[in-house]
């Protein structure tokens, strides 16, 4: 039947029309298929196959000009990041052979696509006529396409650099120092991540927006000199070692542009001479991945950054481009601690006990130094002051955590969604030539009831107003909505 159809496609539309009309024998086609090339038997299924037709304008439509029916819309191509599968069925009727028309029919345009692979698959079965039951064939085509210019399948993690929007606008408070003293923000696991709905591809934070517009209101009005996260600036759950759920990979790069710009509105809001970010244990699930995974890419570098001593290419300080933004990045974490002056380090800490409290006495306990500390990773609030003595030397030493600024409702990814955390932020003021310090920890309330969360600082109430979705977009160019 093949070698039918394919004479049926070399014969002009007036031939077809008189064979339809019995104007041709059947013994007369046999003989122009055989001086054609083909085989007699083509002419007389040829002859069939055409006469069995009621409608000879769609013999001619299909075979001689490859016109085929309208697909259905199952059979739309399906097309997947860079790849495209596209098939075809032909009920009977002649197959489109050449490429061209077969994306031209299928609007692939064919400057964007190329052919990766194509195949045209037939096979026989029966219709009625007049002479009795005929064979006709069926044809698919199938043809897998790439792009000639590929985009990235997901999105692709990039370095991001976002303008410093404007601070809050408040009337800074008189500093309670004493003269001669700096002031020095501390802020700590802020766990910046998202979860991504499959469905709708909208994003739900495992950071708290709420606790960390209201420590750049803080900021605002106190006007530290220093901002320090003492780190976990990025939760990173989509590549840790924690079996989490599918909704929290992939979404990385909204992680890397909402971190940056909460970078850009605390050092902002504080106008501050310095800001300093430690690495925390979050922050080295990267590390971890890298070697686990992908150990090429472990410390690999720009050209630029190798002949400059920049940041591997795959690492938090150049994903959230702090080296152009002027912030100082700490690696090294657990041993990474920050010395504001001789009598105060911070680090963002290795120990958490289970009872509150419990983790400030076994630093002082068992942790011994001749310095006081501030740290994170316990998301609590738990502060202690500890007195030592040597000789007639009497000094005081304090361990002290301020909370956290990611969500404390069950919406960081964990063993257990009931979490013993509060949220909330240190302003340390210290003698920046000697030991002296003093700690003034600030608690955030989030509200439970609906309403935004609020923070009383010295006296202010101060309620949470974040960036709405369509703001960041605006401000880091990936889309949150």
């Amino acid at each position: 039947m093949k070698a039918a159809l394919n004479l049926i496609s070399e014969l002009d539309e007036q031939a077809i029309r008189d064979v339809h009309s019995g104007d041709i024998f059947r013994s007369s086609l046999k003989s122009l298929a055989e001086e054609s090339g083909f085989p007699k038997s083509a002419g007389e299924y040829a002859h069939r196959f055409i006469r069995a037709h009621e409608n000879v304008e769609f013999i001619i439509a299909a075979y001689k000009h490859g016109v085929s029916h309208a697909m259905d819309a199952a059979d739309a191509p399906e097309v997947e990041g860079n790849v495209a599968d596209v098939t075809v069925k032909y009920p009977h009727g002649r197959p489109v052979r050449g490429l061209e028309r077969l994306m031209r029919d299928h609007e692939m345009a064919p400057d964007e696509w190329e052919v990766d692979s194509m195949t045209v698959n037939e096979w026989p079965t029966t219709m009625g006529a007049d002479e009795g039951v005929i064979y006709v064939n069926n044809f698919q085509a199938k043809a897998r396409l790439s792009r000639k210019e590929r985009t990235p399948k997901y999105e692709r993690v990039q370095p991001v650099s976002v303008e410093a929007p404007d601070p809050p606008d408040v009337q800074p408070l008189d500093r309670r120092r004493p003269e001669g003293f700096r002031t020095a923000l501390i802020v700590m696991d802020r766990q910046t991540g998202h979860r991504r709905d499959d469905q709708s591809w909208t994003y739900e934070t495992i950071h708290d927006r709420e606790a960390i517009d209201l420590a750049v209101q803080v900021a605002a009005l106190a006007k530290p000199e220093v901002v320090v996260d003492v780190g976990d600036v990025l939760d990173f759950a989509g590549v840790s070692s924690y079996v989490g759920t599918p909704d929290l990979k992939r979404s990385l790069q909204p992680a890397i542009c909402e971190a940056a710009h909460d970078n850009a509105r605390l050092r902002a809001a504080a106008e501050a001479e310095e800001m300093h970010i430690l690495e925390g244990n979050h922050d080295e699930r990267l590390n971890e991945k890298l070697l686990e995974d992908a150990q090429e890419m472990y410390q690999l570098r720009e050209a630029e950054a190798q002949m400059n001593g920049g940041p591997p290419a795959m690492s938090v300080p150049a994903l959230l481009n702090l080296d152009d933004a002027g912030i100082e990045w700490h690696e090294g974490y657990p041993d990474n601690e920050l010395l504001l002056n001789d009598g105060l380090a911070i680090e963002h800490g290795d120990t958490a006990k289970s009872d509150s409290g419990g983790t400030v006495r076994y630093m002082l306990k068992y942790e011994t130094t001749d310095y006081s500390r501030i740290f994170g990773h316990i998301h609590r609030h738990e502060i202690a002051w500890d007195t030592t003595w040597k000789g007639q030397e009497r000094r005081e030493l304090c361990a002290a955590s301020g909370g956290c600024l990611c969500r404390v409702d069950g919406g960081v990814p964990g063993v257990k969604q009931r979490q013993n955390w509060q949220q909330g932020l240190i302003l340390c003021h210290y003698d920046p030539e000697g030991w002296k310090h003093l700690i003034e920890p600030a608690r955030i309330y989030p509200e439970t009831t609906g309403g935004p969360s609020v923070c009383w600082f010295r006296g202010q109430k101060l309620v949470a107003d974040p960036p709405t979705p369509e703001e960041l977009s605006h401000k880091t160019g990936f889309d949150f909505t």
